[in-house]
Protein backbone atom coordinates (compact mmCIF):
# COMPACT_ATOMS: atom_id res chain seq x y z
CA UNK A 1 0.00 0.00 0.00
CA UNK A 2 2.84 2.32 -0.17
CA UNK A 3 1.81 3.78 -3.53
CA UNK A 4 -1.21 5.43 -1.99
CA UNK A 5 -2.58 6.53 1.88
CA UNK A 6 -4.94 3.75 3.30
CA UNK A 7 -7.83 6.50 4.46
CA UNK A 8 -8.95 6.70 0.52
CA UNK A 9 -8.73 2.96 0.25
CA UNK A 10 -10.70 2.66 3.46
CA UNK A 11 -13.30 4.95 2.25
CA UNK A 12 -13.73 3.37 -0.62
CA UNK A 13 -13.87 -0.31 1.09
CA UNK A 14 -16.06 0.47 3.64
CA UNK A 15 -18.33 1.94 0.53
CA UNK A 16 -18.08 -1.07 -1.38
CA UNK A 17 -18.72 -3.42 1.91
CA UNK A 18 -21.88 -1.41 2.21
CA UNK A 19 -23.06 -2.08 -1.55
CA UNK A 20 -22.49 -6.11 -0.53
CA UNK A 21 -19.71 -6.18 -3.12
CA UNK A 22 -17.35 -9.55 -2.49
CA UNK A 23 -13.49 -9.10 -1.61
CA UNK A 24 -12.47 -9.98 -5.25
CA UNK A 25 -14.72 -7.51 -7.00
CA UNK A 26 -13.90 -4.57 -4.19
CA UNK A 27 -10.59 -4.92 -5.31
CA UNK A 28 -11.27 -4.95 -9.24
CA UNK A 29 -13.06 -1.19 -8.02
CA UNK A 30 -9.77 -0.09 -6.27
CA UNK A 31 -7.47 -1.04 -8.94
CA UNK A 32 -10.23 0.65 -11.63
CA UNK A 33 -9.97 3.50 -9.39
CA UNK A 34 -6.28 3.68 -7.96
CA UNK A 35 -4.43 1.47 -10.65
CA UNK A 36 -3.22 -1.91 -10.19
CA UNK A 37 -0.93 -3.21 -7.10
CA UNK A 38 -1.88 -0.56 -4.73
CA UNK A 39 -3.45 -3.68 -2.14
CA UNK A 40 -3.68 -7.41 -2.26
CA UNK A 41 -6.77 -9.73 -2.05
CA UNK A 42 -5.81 -10.99 1.55
CA UNK A 43 -5.45 -7.15 2.54
CA UNK A 44 -9.06 -6.30 1.41
CA UNK A 45 -10.22 -9.60 3.22
CA UNK A 46 -8.52 -8.58 6.14
CA UNK A 47 -10.38 -4.75 5.84
CA UNK A 48 -13.52 -6.87 5.47
CA UNK A 49 -13.05 -8.97 8.63
CA UNK A 50 -12.33 -5.47 10.52
CA UNK A 51 -15.47 -4.04 9.21
CA UNK A 52 -17.62 -7.24 10.19
CA UNK A 53 -16.57 -7.44 13.50
CA UNK A 54 -17.67 -4.07 14.62
CA UNK A 55 -15.98 -1.34 12.12
CA UNK A 56 -12.79 0.80 12.39
CA UNK A 57 -11.48 2.99 14.03
CA UNK A 58 -10.74 6.84 13.35
CA UNK A 59 -8.35 9.40 15.28
CA UNK A 60 -10.36 11.60 17.60
CA UNK A 61 -10.70 14.61 14.72
CA UNK A 62 -9.49 18.19 14.84
CA UNK A 63 -11.82 21.21 15.45
CA UNK A 64 -11.69 21.72 11.76
CA UNK A 65 -12.62 18.32 11.14
CA UNK A 66 -15.67 18.47 13.31
CA UNK A 67 -16.15 21.44 11.12
CA UNK A 68 -15.92 20.31 8.40
CA UNK A 69 -18.48 16.97 9.71
CA UNK A 70 -20.86 19.71 11.07
CA UNK A 71 -21.00 21.83 7.68
CA UNK A 72 -21.32 18.20 5.86
CA UNK A 73 -24.52 17.35 8.04
CA UNK A 74 -25.92 20.45 6.81
CA UNK A 75 -25.37 20.39 3.26
CA UNK A 76 -25.58 16.96 3.13
CA UNK A 77 -27.63 16.98 -0.27
CA UNK A 78 -24.19 19.09 -1.77
CA UNK A 79 -21.02 17.23 -0.70
CA UNK A 80 -19.53 18.25 -3.69
CA UNK A 81 -19.82 21.51 -3.51
CA UNK A 82 -18.46 21.18 0.09
CA UNK A 83 -15.37 19.76 -0.70
CA UNK A 84 -14.34 21.93 -3.79
CA UNK A 85 -14.77 25.24 -1.15
CA UNK A 86 -12.90 23.31 1.81
CA UNK A 87 -10.22 22.50 -0.80
CA UNK A 88 -10.03 26.15 -2.55
CA UNK A 89 -10.02 24.15 -6.03
CA UNK A 90 -9.06 26.84 -8.31
CA UNK A 91 -5.29 26.77 -6.38
CA UNK A 92 -5.26 22.80 -6.85
CA UNK A 93 -6.40 22.83 -10.54
CA UNK A 94 -2.61 23.02 -12.06
CA UNK A 95 -2.63 19.54 -10.95
CA UNK A 96 -4.42 18.29 -14.31
CA UNK A 97 -4.42 15.16 -13.80
CA UNK A 98 -7.72 14.12 -12.45
CA UNK A 99 -6.55 10.73 -10.69
CA UNK A 100 -4.09 12.65 -8.66
CA UNK A 101 -6.72 15.65 -8.07
CA UNK A 102 -8.93 13.15 -6.77
CA UNK A 103 -6.42 11.27 -4.48
CA UNK A 104 -5.50 15.09 -2.89
CA UNK A 105 -9.10 15.38 -2.05
CA UNK A 106 -9.17 11.66 -0.36
CA UNK A 107 -6.46 12.32 1.78
CA UNK A 108 -7.60 15.84 3.39
CA UNK A 109 -11.20 14.50 3.68
CA UNK A 110 -12.42 13.07 6.81
CA UNK A 111 -13.27 9.55 6.47
CA UNK A 112 -16.80 9.12 7.57
CA UNK A 113 -16.97 12.34 4.98
CA UNK A 114 -15.28 9.72 2.23
CA UNK A 115 -18.10 7.64 1.31
CA UNK A 116 -20.43 10.59 0.36
CA UNK A 117 -17.40 11.73 -1.56
CA UNK A 118 -16.95 8.19 -3.73
CA UNK A 119 -20.44 8.45 -4.14
CA UNK A 120 -20.11 11.52 -6.22
CA UNK A 121 -16.57 11.11 -7.59
CA UNK A 122 -17.81 11.08 -11.15
CA UNK A 123 -17.77 15.26 -10.53
CA UNK A 124 -13.98 14.50 -10.62
CA UNK A 125 -13.34 11.43 -12.09
CA UNK A 126 -15.29 10.99 -15.19
CA UNK A 127 -17.39 7.77 -15.67
CA UNK A 128 -16.51 4.79 -17.89
CA UNK A 129 -18.53 3.72 -20.81
CA UNK A 130 -19.36 0.62 -18.16
CA UNK A 131 -19.98 2.73 -15.47
CA UNK A 132 -22.55 4.90 -16.79
CA UNK A 133 -24.13 1.47 -18.00
CA UNK A 134 -24.95 0.58 -14.99
CA UNK A 135 -25.78 3.76 -13.18
CA UNK A 136 -28.13 4.62 -15.55
CA UNK A 137 -29.74 1.10 -16.00
CA UNK A 138 -29.99 0.77 -12.10
CA UNK A 139 -31.05 4.23 -11.83
CA UNK A 140 -34.11 3.32 -14.19
CA UNK A 141 -34.37 0.07 -12.65
CA UNK A 142 -34.18 0.76 -9.12
CA UNK A 143 -36.86 4.07 -9.84
CA UNK A 144 -38.95 1.47 -11.84
CA UNK A 145 -38.80 4.04 -14.88
CA UNK A 146 -40.00 3.01 -18.02
CA UNK A 147 -37.46 0.93 -20.05
CA UNK A 148 -37.96 -1.16 -23.29
CA UNK A 149 -35.85 -3.82 -24.40
CA UNK A 150 -34.72 -2.55 -26.92
CA UNK A 151 -32.98 0.42 -25.05
CA UNK A 152 -31.40 -2.10 -22.59
CA UNK A 153 -29.77 -3.79 -25.95
CA UNK A 154 -28.69 -0.16 -26.89
CA UNK A 155 -26.76 0.35 -23.88
CA UNK A 156 -25.83 -2.89 -23.19
CA UNK A 157 -23.79 -2.89 -26.94
CA UNK A 158 -22.64 0.44 -26.36
CA UNK A 159 -20.68 -0.35 -22.86
CA UNK A 160 -19.34 -3.50 -25.16
CA UNK A 161 -17.95 -1.68 -27.83
CA UNK A 162 -15.68 -0.49 -25.55
CA UNK A 163 -14.12 -3.99 -24.48
CA UNK A 164 -15.02 -6.52 -21.57
CA UNK A 165 -17.23 -5.00 -18.91
CA UNK A 166 -15.38 -5.25 -15.42
CA UNK A 167 -16.62 -8.56 -13.70
CA UNK A 168 -17.92 -6.68 -10.77
CA UNK A 169 -20.02 -4.20 -13.21
CA UNK A 170 -21.34 -6.90 -15.14
CA UNK A 171 -22.58 -8.29 -12.30
CA UNK A 172 -24.52 -5.42 -10.66
CA UNK A 173 -25.93 -4.52 -14.11
CA UNK A 174 -27.18 -8.42 -14.44
CA UNK A 175 -28.73 -8.21 -10.78
CA UNK A 176 -30.68 -4.73 -11.91
CA UNK A 177 -31.09 -6.57 -15.07
CA UNK A 178 -33.28 -9.88 -13.90
CA UNK A 179 -35.28 -7.39 -11.96
CA UNK A 180 -36.35 -5.82 -14.91
CA UNK A 181 -36.95 -9.04 -17.07
CA UNK A 182 -38.93 -10.79 -14.27
CA UNK A 183 -41.71 -7.97 -15.45
CA UNK A 184 -39.99 -7.87 -19.13
CA UNK A 185 -39.68 -11.63 -19.76
CA UNK A 186 -37.51 -11.34 -23.25
CA UNK A 187 -36.87 -14.23 -24.98
CA UNK A 188 -33.93 -17.15 -24.63
CA UNK A 189 -32.06 -15.44 -27.08
CA UNK A 190 -32.30 -12.10 -25.77
CA UNK A 191 -31.22 -13.19 -22.29
CA UNK A 192 -28.36 -15.44 -23.36
CA UNK A 193 -26.99 -12.45 -25.55
CA UNK A 194 -27.48 -9.86 -22.52
CA UNK A 195 -25.28 -12.09 -20.72
CA UNK A 196 -22.71 -12.76 -23.31
CA UNK A 197 -21.90 -9.47 -23.55
CA UNK A 198 -21.91 -8.66 -20.15
CA UNK A 199 -19.48 -11.09 -18.84
CA UNK A 200 -17.34 -12.44 -22.36
CA UNK A 201 -13.82 -11.10 -21.60
CA UNK A 202 -12.97 -11.59 -25.49
CA UNK A 203 -11.37 -8.31 -26.78
CA UNK A 204 -13.16 -8.92 -30.12
CA UNK A 205 -16.58 -7.79 -29.37
CA UNK A 206 -18.07 -7.87 -33.12
CA UNK A 207 -19.51 -11.22 -33.16
CA UNK A 208 -21.22 -10.90 -29.39
CA UNK A 209 -22.38 -7.63 -30.21
CA UNK A 210 -23.92 -8.38 -33.60
CA UNK A 211 -25.57 -11.62 -32.08
CA UNK A 212 -27.60 -9.12 -29.38
CA UNK A 213 -28.39 -6.55 -32.04
CA UNK A 214 -29.75 -9.72 -34.24
CA UNK A 215 -32.07 -10.87 -31.42
CA UNK A 216 -33.12 -7.42 -30.44
CA UNK A 217 -34.12 -6.97 -34.70
CA UNK A 218 -37.02 -9.38 -34.00
CA UNK A 219 -38.72 -7.30 -30.68
CA UNK A 220 -41.40 -5.75 -31.88
CA UNK A 221 -42.45 -1.96 -31.67
CA UNK A 222 -44.10 -0.75 -28.28
CA UNK A 223 -45.02 2.28 -29.54
CA UNK A 224 -48.41 2.93 -31.85
CA UNK A 225 -49.38 6.85 -31.13
CA UNK A 226 -52.65 7.92 -32.83
CA UNK A 227 -51.04 11.04 -33.95
CA UNK A 228 -48.40 9.50 -36.16
CA UNK A 229 -50.94 7.53 -38.02
CA UNK A 230 -51.27 7.77 -41.94
CA UNK A 231 -53.12 11.14 -42.69
CA UNK A 232 -51.95 12.85 -39.19
CA UNK A 233 -48.69 14.15 -38.47
CA UNK A 234 -45.61 13.08 -40.32
CA UNK A 235 -42.29 12.32 -38.97
CA UNK A 236 -39.11 13.60 -41.09
CA UNK A 237 -35.84 12.30 -39.68
CA UNK A 238 -32.88 13.46 -41.26
CA UNK A 239 -29.04 14.35 -41.25
CA UNK A 240 -29.15 15.72 -45.03
CA UNK A 241 -28.95 19.73 -45.02
CA UNK A 242 -31.08 19.70 -48.62
CA UNK A 243 -33.73 17.96 -45.94
CA UNK A 244 -33.91 20.11 -43.17
CA UNK A 245 -33.17 23.73 -44.32
CA UNK A 246 -36.02 23.14 -46.57
CA UNK A 247 -37.90 22.24 -43.73
CA UNK A 248 -36.84 24.91 -41.28
CA UNK A 249 -37.68 27.72 -44.20
CA UNK A 250 -41.48 26.21 -44.00
CA UNK A 251 -41.55 26.25 -40.65
CA UNK A 252 -40.11 30.47 -40.37
CA UNK A 253 -44.07 31.54 -41.71
CA UNK A 254 -45.33 33.45 -38.88
CA UNK A 255 -48.09 31.45 -36.71
CA UNK A 256 -49.65 31.70 -33.40
CA UNK A 257 -48.32 28.73 -32.53
CA UNK A 258 -44.87 28.77 -31.04
CA UNK A 259 -42.59 26.03 -32.31
CA UNK A 260 -42.33 23.13 -29.99
CA UNK A 261 -38.62 21.64 -29.63
CA UNK A 262 -36.98 19.03 -27.57
CA UNK A 263 -33.40 17.13 -27.52
CA UNK A 264 -32.10 14.02 -27.66
CA UNK A 265 -29.00 13.01 -26.13
CA UNK A 266 -25.64 10.85 -27.06
CA UNK A 267 -23.86 8.62 -24.58
CA UNK A 268 -20.65 10.43 -24.83
CA UNK A 269 -19.29 14.04 -26.02
CA UNK A 270 -18.37 14.32 -29.30
CA UNK A 271 -14.75 15.86 -29.96
CA UNK A 272 -16.07 19.53 -29.51
CA UNK A 273 -18.13 18.93 -27.25
CA UNK A 274 -21.70 18.57 -28.24
CA UNK A 275 -23.75 15.83 -26.22
CA UNK A 276 -26.68 16.05 -28.53
CA UNK A 277 -27.54 13.60 -30.84
CA UNK A 278 -31.27 15.22 -32.60
CA UNK A 279 -32.98 18.05 -32.56
CA UNK A 280 -36.81 17.69 -32.74
CA UNK A 281 -39.04 20.75 -34.10
CA UNK A 282 -42.74 20.35 -34.29
CA UNK A 283 -44.74 22.60 -36.54
CA UNK A 284 -48.60 22.55 -35.61
CA UNK A 285 -49.74 24.39 -38.88
CA UNK A 286 -47.69 22.06 -41.39
CA UNK A 287 -48.31 18.65 -39.58
CA UNK A 288 -45.01 17.96 -39.50
CA UNK A 289 -42.31 17.04 -37.14
CA UNK A 290 -38.58 17.38 -38.52
CA UNK A 291 -35.59 15.40 -36.03
CA UNK A 292 -32.31 16.85 -37.43
CA UNK A 293 -29.81 14.45 -36.39
CA UNK A 294 -27.20 16.48 -35.67
CA UNK A 295 -24.62 13.56 -33.69
CA UNK A 296 -22.83 12.81 -37.02
CA UNK A 297 -21.92 16.84 -38.24
CA UNK A 298 -18.88 18.54 -38.57
CA UNK A 299 -18.36 21.68 -36.93
CA UNK A 300 -19.36 23.13 -39.79
CA UNK A 301 -22.18 21.91 -40.40
CA UNK A 302 -23.23 21.72 -36.81
CA UNK A 303 -22.49 25.81 -37.21
CA UNK A 304 -24.93 26.26 -39.38
CA UNK A 305 -28.04 24.58 -38.05
CA UNK A 306 -27.40 27.07 -35.22
CA UNK A 307 -27.14 29.85 -37.53
CA UNK A 308 -30.53 28.54 -39.15
CA UNK A 309 -32.07 28.28 -35.63
CA UNK A 310 -31.24 32.05 -34.92
CA UNK A 311 -33.06 32.91 -38.24
CA UNK A 312 -36.42 30.43 -37.30
CA UNK A 313 -36.22 32.81 -33.87
CA UNK A 314 -36.75 36.13 -35.47
CA UNK A 315 -40.37 35.40 -36.87
CA UNK A 316 -41.06 32.35 -34.39
CA UNK A 317 -41.35 31.81 -30.77
CA UNK A 318 -40.14 28.58 -29.05
CA UNK A 319 -41.78 26.70 -26.33
CA UNK A 320 -39.32 24.01 -24.52
CA UNK A 321 -39.83 21.80 -21.33
CA UNK A 322 -36.94 22.74 -19.29
CA UNK A 323 -34.16 25.38 -20.12
CA UNK A 324 -32.59 23.65 -23.49
CA UNK A 325 -28.62 24.30 -23.02
CA UNK A 326 -28.64 24.32 -26.91
CA UNK A 327 -30.56 27.05 -27.58
CA UNK A 328 -28.61 29.70 -25.50
CA UNK A 329 -27.65 32.13 -27.62
CA UNK A 330 -29.31 31.18 -30.50
CA UNK A 331 -33.22 31.94 -28.82
CA UNK A 332 -33.78 35.32 -26.83
CA UNK A 333 -35.06 34.46 -23.89
CA UNK A 334 -38.21 36.38 -24.26
CA UNK A 335 -38.98 34.13 -27.33
CA UNK A 336 -38.64 31.34 -25.27
CA UNK A 337 -41.93 29.77 -23.49
CA UNK A 338 -41.57 26.74 -20.33
CA UNK A 339 -44.25 24.28 -20.46
CA UNK A 340 -42.72 22.52 -17.19
CA UNK A 341 -43.80 23.62 -13.85
CA UNK A 342 -42.29 22.84 -10.49
CA UNK A 343 -39.79 20.49 -12.29
CA UNK A 344 -42.54 17.92 -12.95
CA UNK A 345 -41.62 15.36 -15.22
CA UNK A 346 -42.95 15.26 -18.88
CA UNK A 347 -44.48 12.28 -18.48
CA UNK A 348 -46.18 13.32 -15.00
CA UNK A 349 -47.63 16.47 -16.31
CA UNK A 350 -49.07 14.58 -19.41
CA UNK A 351 -50.92 12.26 -17.36
CA UNK A 352 -52.69 15.17 -15.36
CA UNK A 353 -53.97 16.34 -18.03
CA UNK A 354 -54.91 12.56 -19.81
CA UNK A 355 -52.03 12.21 -21.86
CA UNK A 356 -50.20 8.99 -21.55
CA UNK A 357 -46.33 9.35 -22.86
CA UNK A 358 -44.07 5.88 -23.07
CA UNK A 359 -40.74 6.78 -22.08
CA UNK A 360 -39.15 3.32 -22.41
CA UNK A 361 -36.78 4.89 -25.40
CA UNK A 362 -35.14 7.78 -22.66
CA UNK A 363 -31.83 6.06 -22.99
CA UNK A 364 -32.13 4.39 -26.06
CA UNK A 365 -28.59 4.96 -28.85
CA UNK A 366 -29.96 8.34 -30.56
CA UNK A 367 -26.53 7.99 -32.93
CA UNK A 368 -27.78 4.64 -34.35
CA UNK A 369 -27.71 4.78 -38.37
CA UNK A 370 -31.36 4.18 -38.40
CA UNK A 371 -34.02 5.41 -35.80
CA UNK A 372 -36.29 2.95 -34.57
CA UNK A 373 -39.68 3.45 -35.49
CA UNK A 374 -40.33 3.25 -31.40
CA UNK A 375 -37.40 5.79 -31.33
CA UNK A 376 -38.78 8.06 -34.08
CA UNK A 377 -42.22 8.19 -32.41
CA UNK A 378 -40.94 8.84 -29.33
CA UNK A 379 -38.76 12.29 -30.17
CA UNK A 380 -41.74 13.09 -31.87
CA UNK A 381 -44.64 13.23 -29.01
CA UNK A 382 -41.87 14.61 -26.88
CA UNK A 383 -42.66 17.65 -28.73
CA UNK A 384 -46.43 16.89 -29.86
CA UNK A 385 -46.93 16.60 -26.00
CA UNK A 386 -45.64 19.99 -25.18
CA UNK A 387 -49.13 21.59 -27.29
CA UNK A 388 -51.01 18.98 -25.51
CA UNK A 389 -49.73 21.39 -22.42
CA UNK A 390 -49.40 24.44 -23.64
CA UNK A 391 -53.07 24.09 -24.78
CA UNK A 392 -54.47 23.42 -21.37
CA UNK A 393 -51.63 25.84 -19.30
CA UNK A 394 -53.54 28.86 -21.89
CA UNK A 395 -57.28 27.18 -20.90
CA UNK A 396 -56.24 27.76 -17.23
CA UNK A 397 -54.58 31.44 -17.89
CA UNK A 398 -51.11 29.62 -16.50
CA UNK A 399 -48.59 31.49 -18.89
CA UNK A 400 -46.80 33.78 -16.84
CA UNK A 401 -44.79 30.44 -15.23
CA UNK A 402 -43.63 29.92 -18.35
CA UNK A 403 -41.82 33.09 -18.74
CA UNK A 404 -37.82 33.12 -19.12
CA UNK A 405 -36.41 35.53 -17.34
CA UNK A 406 -34.60 37.89 -19.90
CA UNK A 407 -31.04 36.94 -18.21
CA UNK A 408 -31.37 33.30 -17.48
CA UNK A 409 -29.26 30.43 -16.28
CA UNK A 410 -29.04 27.47 -18.53
CA UNK A 411 -28.78 24.27 -17.00
CA UNK A 412 -29.21 20.39 -18.01
CA UNK A 413 -32.25 19.21 -16.89
CA UNK A 414 -33.21 15.67 -17.00
CA UNK A 415 -37.41 15.20 -18.26
CA UNK A 416 -37.71 11.36 -17.53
Amino acid sequence: MSQIKQEPLQAMLYMLYRQGNSAEDALRGIEETFGEGVTTLDQVKVFYGTFENGGFSVMEPTEEERLIRMQTALTAANVPNLIMGYLNFESRLALRNTSRLFREITTRIPLQIKPHLYLHHTLIMPETPHQYVRNKLGKFVEQKKDLDLTTVSDMVKYGSSKGPYPQYLARQIWSYLMTFFSFVRPSENFYAAIEINLFSTDRDRRQIIAQLAAATSILRPVINYYEFRPGNIEIIASDKIGIWLDLLMDFSKPSKYPIYFDTEGLYSKRSFGCKIAALTFYDVESYKVLIIRIHRFNCQDYDLVKREIGVLARTRNFAIFGAEPFLEKLVPATKLYDCQRDMTSLKEMCEKIGVYIHKGQTMSNWARRFLRRDQLQYAAMDTVALLYLHDDQIKRGDLEKGKFPKKMQYANFEDW
